[in-house]
C-alpha cells in the first residue's frame, strides 16, 4: 500500500502571486532533494477569484527555476483544501486571521511563512501585486530563505511552529 502524501498548502490573498510562487518554489526544492513523492504542494487565496492565472511576474520567477506555470489557475481557500492539508502556511497574519475567523478548527495547523525567515520576529511577506519585477524578486528571495527552514520542519513532521 502506498504511503499517503503530506499535503502542504500556501495561502495568500488572490492566489496569483505569493502563494503560487511559494508552491512552485517548494515543489522545485522537494524535487531537487528527492522528496517530491512524499509531498503534495498546493496554494489558495482567502479572496481568490477561482480560475485566474498566476501573475506574469510570478510566472517569470518560476520559469527562472525551470517551472512553467502558464496553466496554473487560482483557487479559493476552501474547507476541503484546509481539511486535506497537514500544514497551512499563510503569507501574512491577515490570511491566518481570515482562515481562523471562518474555520477556527484549523488554527493548530496554520503557520506563518514569516516564522521561518530566521529573524527574531515573524513578519509578513509583502504582496508584490502591481509592483515592479524587483518586488517579485524580493519575495522570491524571502521565500527561498524560508523554504530552507520549512523543508526540515515538514520532514520532521513536527506539529509545533519553530521557536523565534
Amino acid at each position: 500500500m502506498a504511503e499517503e502524501k503530506c499535503t502542504i498548502l500556501f495561502v495568500c490573498t488572490g492566489n496569483t502571486c505569493r502563494s503560487p510562487m511559494a508552491e512552485g518554489l517548494l515543489k522545485t526544492k522537494l524535487a531537487q532533494l528527492g522528496l517530491a513523492e512524499q509531498f503534495e504542494v498546493r496554494s489558495a487565496g482567502v479572496a481568490a477569484y477561482a480560475g485566474s492565472p498566476a501573475s506574469m511576474e510570478t510566472r517569470k520567477v518560476l520559469l527562472s527555476h525551470g517551472l512553467d506555470y502558464e496553466d496554473f489557475r487560482s483557487s479559493a481557500a476552501s474547507k476541503y483544501l484546509l481539511d486535506e492539508s497537514r500544514y497551512i502556511f499563510c503569507l501574512s497574519n491577515m490570511h491566518r486571521q481570515a482562515i481562523i475567523t471562518e474555520y477556527p478548527e484549523y488554527n493548530e495547523k496554520i503557520l506563518l511563512v514569516g516564522e521561518f525567515l530566521g529573524t527574531n520576529e515573524a513578519s509578513d511577506i509583502a504582496d508584490p501585486y502591481g509592483q515592479s519585477e524587483a518586488a517579485y524578486k524580493h519575495v522570491e528571495q524571502q521565500l527561498l530563505g524560508a523554504l530552507d527552514r520549512i523543508v526540515p520542519f515538514i520532514q520532521e513532521g513536527s506539529e509545533h511552529a519553530p521557536t523565534l
